[in-house]
């Protein structure tokens, strides 16, 4: 027998456990301590009271599903759903959105958000059993870039409000989740930033976590694309940090970026979707 409750009498510590449990064996390698998975649940903004979790009659966490609420308190994003591998095939997805819808948890809301591998048509399909519809498609990347010059002088500069909002003008594609601008805001004390300057104006910026290896953003503005700047900014960042980086979610209709990333030493490992809930 299978009971369902939000995940707000939840440890992290349980969450941690019942997270790397239900992802053994993913495509994508995912496995936390529990001090770097709170860090993922705070830069993501977790709501416990929105999030849903399946529990076997010894009061065992079998299944979640993971909600962080957006900026707006008007969507939320599913940061993880998973299940068990012994307890799979019993369609606990579609139950616990079943039990959050019928039980208010998402009241207030107007969508809920992810992304789901492509090849991984059970979850797909059990997404698509709760109504999720597709949005758009993602790629991520990961690789050792091509050794380049510095075209153009690049800062290392702390992040702050208003130079995120610079970066929103800059910005061409909407980012995924665990890239926009309030998981950034969250994440500042974990980022380093470096930022191209032409006449004191801000025309490119690449915000990287040196504790996961990853690049968040990298943008350029419109009018001063091909004239080296991204490559100035991955140089720069090289420098600092010679190793094998990340890039995940990356916008499948942004061709220029995809194709830099591909020209610059970066292969795509994995193609997502996002997905969406109308509420």
């Amino acid at each position: 027998m299978i009971i369902f409750n939000s995940l707000e009498n939840c440890s992290t510590e349980q969450l941690t456990y019942a997270f790397n449990r239900a992802f053994e064996g993913y495509e994508i390698p995912l496995r936390f301590e529990v001090v770097d998975f709170e860090r993922k649940l705070k830069v993501e903004n977790f709501s416990p009271k929105h999030s849903v979790g399946a529990f076997n009659q010894k009061g065992e966490l079998v299944g979640f599903i993971i909600h962080c609420v957006a900026d707006d308190a008007k969507k939320l994003y599913n940061a993880g759903t998973g299940v068990f591998a012994e307890y799979r095939g019993e369609k606990l997805t579609k139950k616990m959105y079943e039990f959050g819808l019928e039980n208010s948890l998402f009241n207030g809301m107007t969508e809920i958000i992810l992304e789901v591998l492509v090849n991984n048509q059970p979850a797909y399909k059990s997404y698509l059993n709760v109504d999720f519809e597709f949005k758009r498609n993602f790629n991520s990347y990961k690789g050792f870039p091509n050794i380049m010059n510095l075209k153009h002088p690049i800062e290392k500069v702390e992040l702050t409000h208003d130079l995120l909002s610079k970066f929103q003008q800059i910005a061409r594609t909407q980012p995924s989740w665990q890239n926009n601008f309030q998981t950034m805001q969250l994440s500042k004390d974990f980022l380093e930033v470096y930022v191209a300057k032409i006449d004191s104006i801000e025309v490119g910026y690449i915000l990287f976590n040196p504790l996961s290896k990853r690049i968040h953003q990298i943008a350029v503005l419109q009018e001063f694309t091909n004239q080296g700047i991204a490559t100035s900014l991955l140089s720069q960042l090289y420098k600092n940090h010679p190793c094998t980086y990340t890039i995940i979610n990356v916008d499948a209709n942004d061709s220029t970026l995809n194709n830099w990333l591909q020209n610059n030493g970066f292969e795509n490992f994995v193609s997502l979707d996002e997905l969406v809930l109308a509420l």
